[in-house]
């Protein structure tokens, strides 16, 4: 019997759901014609070949974080298939099943978050899921649900810096799930109206998706970590992948220099700008 606590068996229970709807959406992809065409790029922007059945098992089964990544990147698998409504409905049970899982894995009983992640890690490696990322365990499969969808275009976003403006008591809630008490304590030393949260972002993928519903143009852009799934007979009448630059321009966000800042230990190069 496995020594778990009732919030680490919930765990157990939610990832042997997500790899049995895993397990019938294989085999759904593989029943002849229900991936009617699909393209996925690799991060230079170029088709990869083989099955598209194949190519769409392997971009959505692919778990493990990225080999030559340090900090555990996910991988990447940007682009688009047009599928039946059979596999169609297996992608919908396997996203239900990933979103209880991330529900049940955000429960986890610990004494901090670092115990909290070592639990969830445990759990992971029973299911022979050691080298998996836990954000692609549970990350959903984007369903554009549309029947005119005329372009999808793909982008690498290499952005050095991300910033969000919080409330001091937001900042403060968010740092005691990081059990950053130090932190906490300096922060609640000071006086300010607003927070700005800086961290560090890795370049990512994203998409931007135009489709008409009832005459009208529709504009969205959707992060494209995995593939996209359109209904049979809904292919998109562009589908593009927009090349990086060679020396992509970056951001940079630099505090003015009477700016209260509070490193965010816990994260390399991220703060807290303090107004």
């Amino acid at each position: 019997m496995l020594n778990y606590d009732h919030s680490q068996q919930d765990v157990f229970d939610a990832v042997t759901s997500v790899l049995g709807a895993l397990n019938r959406f294989r085999a759904a992809a593989l029943v002849r014609g229900a991936v009617s065409q699909g393209v996925l790029f690799d991060d230079l922007g170029t088709p990869t070949e083989g099955s598209q059945s194949e190519l769409l098992i392997s971009a959505v089964c692919k778990w493990d974080a990225a080999e030559e990544s340090e900090n555990g990147n996910v991988l990447r698998f940007p682009g688009v298939f047009e599928v039946s409504d059979e596999l169609l409905k297996a992608i919908v049970d396997l996203n239900q099943s990933k979103s209880a899982l991330e529900l049940k894995a955000g429960a986890i009983i610990g004494v901090s978050a670092r115990d909290r992640q070592n639990k969830l890690r445990e759990v992971l490696k029973r299911q022979g899921l050691g080298r998996a990322h836990p954000l692609q365990c549970w990350r959903s499969i984007h369903v554009i649900d549309q029947e005119q969808i005329k372009t999808i275009g793909f982008s690498i976003i290499n952005k050095s810096i991300g910033s969000e403006v919080l409330t001091k008591d937001e900042a403060i809630r968010r740092l005691r799930r990081r059990d950053a008490q130090d932190i906490i304590e300096e922060l609640e030393s000071e006086v300010c109206s607003s927070v700005r949260w800086v961290t560090p972002v890795s370049p990512f993928v994203r998409a931007n998706v135009s489709y008409r519903v009832n005459g009208a143009l529709i504009n969205k852009s959707i992060h494209a970590s995995l593939p996209f799934i359109v209904r049979k007979g809904a292919w998109p009448e562009n589908v593009k992948f927009n090349v990086p630059r060679e020396n992509p321009v970056t951001r940079k966000i630099t505090p003015r220099e009477k700016t209260k800042t509070i490193d965010l230990r816990f994260r390399e190069n991220a703060y807290l700008a303090l107004s």
